[in-house]
Parts: C-alpha cells; structure tokens; sequence
C-alpha cells in the first residue's frame, strides 16, 4: 500500500517500487477524513505516479478505523499478533 497520509513518503515509495522494477501502486479506497482525492495535495502524487510510469490501483479491501488504515499488512499483523511483521512495506503488486 503506498502511503496516501503523507504526499510526500508516498513519493519515495513509489521511487523505490519503480527503482526494484515492480509494475504498479495500491492505494486505500479511502483517504483521510476531510482529504478527498481530488484534493490538490495530492496532485504531486499523481504526477510522480504518472512520471514513474506507475498506475495506481484502489485495494477494495481496505478502510480507516481510529486513523489507522484498515486491511493493510501492518494493521493486520498488529491486530494478529501470530502472524509475522512484514519486511517490507512494498505496496506494488507486480514486477515489470
């Protein structure tokens, strides 16, 4: 899942998928509360996704709860203790 909270680290991850050669984005259906998509801070965001040649895709499994985000791996192995913490935060779903 790339992160739609900070414009700014969802840049650099999007850097770092197009660096590893991986062919596309995740983000949450819903943004934070009062930030909807067509918010202008997220224009960066898009142009470095366009730039990048990254298309970003909607996970529809996903929502917001208390400010956390809801379906995405940290969320789901902090909620389920037994599973194990994910080693990468990675939210491309394919390599090129």
């Amino acid at each position: 899942m790339i992160n739609v909270d900070d414009v700014q680290e969802g840049i650099k991850e999007l850097q770092r998928c197009a660096k590893m050669g991986l062919a596309g984005g995740m983000i949450t259906v819903y943004p934070p509360e009062g930030k909807r998509y067509d918010n202008p801070m997220y224009e960066p965001l898009w142009a470095a996704a366009q730039d990048l040649d990254i298309p970003l895709g909607m996970h529809i499994a996903t929502g917001r709860a208390q400010g956390r985000i809801l379906g995405s791996r940290t969320a789901i192995a902090s909620a389920t203790p037994s599973w194990p913490t994910p080693i990468t935060g990675c939210g491309c779903p394919s390599v090129r």
